[in-house]
């Protein structure tokens, strides 16, 4: 065993739950996942998650989990710079803030004090809300924004309820974008797509630790269409790493001859954008990273590829998918 991995506990070893929380159906389920856990009581999940002086980098190693109630807002309206993939109305629900995955480019790094995972066990409050926005004009609802919810779901089992609202909501259509090896237990819906997150895997070995390799990816995808789940592509952040041009021509040749594209329902891309105040905060836990010192330029407060550059790097995989598929399938920002 290496020294660096013997020093630090297992992912989730302690969980922290706010008081009013403890011994509730919710909270008997999840930590009976992890008999071993050390359970702490907390008053509110911000003395643990907004404590000042945490080290996120430091974290990654050994992520705790804190169960919560979210007493305030729990759907927004999507951000503009965001696909909301020919949508009338556009909303995202945060019920999971921060992601098992270490990704080094994930904006989360530079949102979050911490790398602690939040989970708001409240999930009827948030169907509640739902509620007040299902007669907008064609809603669309990403469940999956500030985390991973489909690679946490085999231990935090927050999907029946979702599944079940959206089994009687066939108005409202709803995204589930993930990176994990998800394995759905309802059954296939037109208002419900997972979103399943590619890049090349000379990407997802060098800036997505922890993730599955990008065959298992394909093969994951293949199957939910098989079992006619509606699948969307999500090829972002495009990255302007050294040699790029034959890296994405390669990884799209790889879907090209893996995967068949007439049954996939659409395709989103785009390359790295981050806003600017969390790119800064992301940098002071990423020394030495490419990141840090890519010569980003400052657009409309974000942080980007200069403009020629982005359209060069879209085009890596907007013009041969162009060939493959619909360009109408093809969303790009």
């Amino acid at each position: 065993m290496k020294l660096k991995n013997s020093l630090y506990k297992p992912m989730f070893s302690h969980i922290y739950a706010e008081s009013k929380l403890i011994g509730s159906q919710e909270f008997n389920r999840i930590t009976g996942n992890f008999p071993e856990a050390v359970i702490i009581p907390i008053t509110h999940y911000k003395d643990v998650f907004n404590k000042p002086g945490q080290h996120p980098g430091v974290q990654q190693n050994s992520k705790k989990l804190i169960l919560a109630e979210n007493r305030g807002r729990k759907i927004y309206p999507g951000a503009p710079y965001c696909h909301n993939f020919g949508h009338d109305s556009f909303f995202y629900v945060s019920q999971i803030l921060n992601c098992p995955f270490d990704c080094s480019y994930c904006y989360l790094k530079g949102k979050f004090p911490s790398s602690n995972i939040v989970v708001f066990i409240n999930t009827e409050d948030y169907l509640n809300e739902i509620d007040q926005i299902k007669d907008s004009s064609n809603p669309f609802v990403t469940l999956s924004y500030d985390s991973d919810i489909a690679a946490l779901e085999p231990i935090l089992g927050l999907m029946d309820e979702w599944y079940s609202y959206m089994s009687k909501h066939p108005n409202i259509t709803f995204e589930l974008r993930t990176k994990s090896l998800f394995n759905p237990t309802c059954t296939p819906m037109d208002n419900f797509i997972i979103a399943v997150s590619l890049l090349p895997q000379q990407v997802i070995s060098l800036y997505e630790n922890g993730t599955p390799d990008l065959y298992l990816r394909i093969s994951m995808i293949n199957r939910l269409i098989e079992s006619n789940y509606r699948v969307r592509l999500a090829i972002e952040p495009i990255l302007d790493i050294e040699n790029a041009e034959e890296i994405y021509e390669n990884f799209i040749e790889e879907i090209r001859n893996s995967i068949d594209l007439s049954q996939i329902t659409d395709v989103s891309t785009g390359c790295f954008r981050m806003p600017v105040d969390y790119y800064k905060n992301m940098c002071r836990g990423l020394y030495g990273h490419f990141i840090n010192y890519y010569p980003f330029e400052t657009i409309e407060k974000q942080v980007r590829y200069s403009k020629i550059r982005e359209q060069e790097l879209l085009d890596l995989v907007i013009k041969p998918l162009s060939l493959l598929m619909d360009k109408s399938k093809i969303y790009a920002r």
